[in-house]
């Protein structure tokens, strides 16, 4: 019975491990943790770039490594995340991606690294990612590690330590002090707390930024602001959030933003505070400009929205505006009305006959934010001839094409529209064509044998109609080409002739009566090309798991050119989804790797796994700095189906840990069973 209980708790064990109830760590038992830490800079000036690096200290040797980051968009914004010098040590190949930057949600997700040269792995410390980010106002913002993941060569998860770090944006270059920003802590949701920013009489020591729990308003209180709240003492917090009543927008004005409320109302500033709305062009009302938007204050003693005006910044998103007291606000339009403007009249023609039709096109715009009716006037020497009735909406333009009957008296006549006007002659009968030819010239100035060059002759037709003129190029009296251009009356065409030179010696070139002389040279020395190896066939081709489900995609390669040439080809696989970039991977070249061998293959799969859509695949062939070719891309659909779930690499050591630690219980049992026998 003793060994039958001492089986059983065998069992438990191994059933609670299965579970992930139990710590579990089968690759690395007893090795030192990986330590992954963040190192950022102390502080930092509003609208400065600067670095962080994800540091990496391995226990053990280590292959990948992958993390993600959240931090405070409303501090800092990240623009680049690159790949440090921890797996390049040594001389090794790898793979990086530098995952998906949200700037609005304030995430870097899904960053990966990993060692490409096989068996290779790093034990020093070094640089995992770099990432550069911009500071945006006063604040501190957590810089802090997720989904942290580090594995060794054979795949399996290491055991990690994670520090996360924080950078405080100054509003100075002497300021010293950070804290209280982006959206505060303590308090109920949306609250900042000022207690720990300030002096015993209310004056701010510090920047502090508040912002609502969807980070879309900001309150920025500046260094030496002296805030009181409504009783006259110091201020020790501040809430935003959205307002719960509904109040009503005058006709002149669209309601941009939700109304929010910012307590404790009646608190007061000295100087101001500055109130900070952000917004998305996407959630613009139709019609409404960028330039028309500014913040609005609630007067429930008039019932209405008062306009305070406001600083846009188009290319942040943002309008700002002082406040000296705490209220209801909101970002509004002021919607501008209809307002229209003509652009340039134009005439197909400045010549008529008497009684000929002439075609008039004027391009009308809305320049206002509201649609709006415009009646178009055409007028013939001061005489309405033509009325036409547009109804566009903000911003939108529509051009007016007429035909109108000329004047039958001789000379010129005006066509006007909205303050524009146009002029164009009636004649009894417009000249004919009539071609001169001028600026003979030749393009190159030294032609050598074998050589192709330019000759080129100015056509102008001096009359008035259009005419067909043919151009003859004659070289040393016998005929080599003819070119026909039609020509408008009054206007000025080049021909240009593309001519082969011939043996060396002197040569005369005439056109339309103009002569030139040229001078055939002896052939120039032919300049020395470098061959360079080619991709002669490029192909993708799905590897499945079971069924449909897929599991990568094979990349062959075959190359073409001497061996010496394919041994320094470098290679680079390209791999995009539905148009946008996913990966850049360096391929092996097969020349470099075993001398005479001129094809290779590489198998693919996505570090986020496979998503539904289309892959276009693609390899660029470069010789050192230079760019030489790239292949055709190739495409593969990947349907819902064939998407197979990635297992994480901490539930496969869970489930390959529990079946082997389940077969030693087994064999234990099976052993102590025997013994029993053997004593009965």
């Amino acid at each position: 019975m003793k060994h039958m209980l001492r089986a059983t708790g065998f069992l438990c064990v191994a059933l609670l491990s299965l579970l992930g109830l139990t710590p579990f760590n089968p690759p690395v038992l007893g090795a030192g943790a990986t330590a992954v830490s963040v190192t950022a800079p102390a502080g930092v000036n509003p609208g400065a770039q600067f670095t962080v690096e994800i540091v990496v200290a391995p226990g053990t040797a280590i292959a990948g490594a992958q993390f993600d980051l959240t931090f405070n968009p409303v501090v800092v914004a990240v623009s680049n995340v690159a790949e440090g010098n921890l797996f390049s040590q040594g001389g090794a190949s790898t793979y990086f991606s530098s995952g998906t930057i949200d700037n609005t949600g304030g995430t870097v997700s899904g960053v990966v690294g990993v060692i490409t040269s096989p068996g290779q792995s790093v034990s020093a410390a070094g640089t995992f990612a770099i990432i550069t980010l911009t500071a945006r106002t006063g604040g501190i913002s957590p810089l802090t590690l997720a989904d942290v993941v580090a594995g060794d060569t054979g795949g399996n998860a290491v055991e990690t330590s994670v520090t996360g770090g924080q950078v405080t944006v100054n509003q100075t270059q002497n300021n010293s002090g950070g804290g209280g920003g982006g959206g505060g802590g303590g308090g109920s949701s949306g609250a900042t707390s000022l207690a720990d920013s300030m002096t015993d009489d209310g004056t701010m020591a510090v920047d502090v930024t508040a912002t609502d729990d969807e980070q879309k308003v900001a309150l920025v209180i500046r260094k030496g602001v002296n805030a009181r709240n409504i009783q006259g003492q110091k201020l020790t917090s501040v809430r935003i959030k959205k307002s719960a009543e509904s109040h009503p927008v005058a006709a002149d004005s669209r309601l941009v933003s939700l109304a929010y409320d910012v307590q404790p109302g009646g608190a007061t500033f000295t100087p101001s505070a500055t109130l900070v709305f952000k917004y998305k062009d996407t959630e613009l009302p139709a019609g409404i400009s960028e330039n028309s938007l500014y913040e609005a204050l609630w007067d429930p003693a008039a019932g209405a929205w008062l306009d305070m005006g406001g600083a846009v910044d188009a290319a942040a998103n943002t309008v700002s505006a002082p406040v000296e007291h705490l209220s209801i606000y909101a970002l509004m339009a002021h919607p501008a009305p209809a307002s229209f403007e003509l652009g340039e009249l134009h005439l197909n023609s400045s010549v008529a006959a008497p009684g000929d039709v002439i075609g008039v096109s004027v391009t009308v715009t809305n320049t206002g934010d509201l649609s709006g009716d415009y009646l178009l006037n055409l007028y013939l020497d001061d005489v309405i001839v033509a009325t036409r009735t547009l109804t566009l909406s903000g911003g939108a333009s529509e051009t007016v094409d007429l035909e109108l009957p000329t004047a039958t008296a001789l000379g010129d006549h005006r066509i006007s529209a909205g303050g524009l006007t146009a002029v164009f002659t009636v004649k009894n009968t417009p000249l004919p064509a009539a071609f001169v030819a001028g600026n003979l010239a030749i393009s190159p100035a030294k032609i050598h044998a074998g050589d192709s060059f330019k000759i080129s002759v100015s056509i102008t037709n001096n009359g008035e109609l259009t005419g067909t003129h043919q151009s003859v190029l004659l070289i040393n009296g016998v005929e080599a080409q003819s070119q026909e251009t039609e020509i408008n009356g009054g206007e000025t065409r080049q021909v240009v002739f593309s001519v082969a030179a011939g043996a060396t010696g002197e040569y005369a070139a005439v056109v339309d009566g103009l002569r030139v002389s040229y001078t055939v040279l002896d052939a120039a020395p032919e300049e020395e090309t470098v061959a360079t190896a080619q991709i002669n066939d490029f192909s993708v081709t799905p590897v499945y798991e079971t069924g449909t489900r897929l599991s990568s995609i094979r990349v062959d390669y075959l190359l073409g050119g001497l061996p010496e040439q394919i041994a320094r080809a470098d290679l680079l696989l390209k791999v995009f989804r539905e148009g946008d970039l996913m990966d850049e991977i360096p391929l092996p070249s097969p020349g470099g790797l075993q001398p005479g061998v001129d094809s290779g293959s590489f198998l693919y799969a996505p570090s986020a796994g496979w998503q539904t859509g289309v892959y276009s695949f693609r390899i660029e062939l470069h010789e050192g700095d230079n760019y030489v070719l790239s292949t055709a891309p190739e495409q593969f659909t990947v349907a819902r189906d064939a998407v197979a779930p990635i297992v994480s690499w901490q539930t496969l050591g869970i489930i390959i840990g529990a079946a082997l630690f389940l077969g030693l219980i087994l064999v234990i049992m099976v052993f102590i069973r025997r013994r029993d026998m053997l004593r009965s």
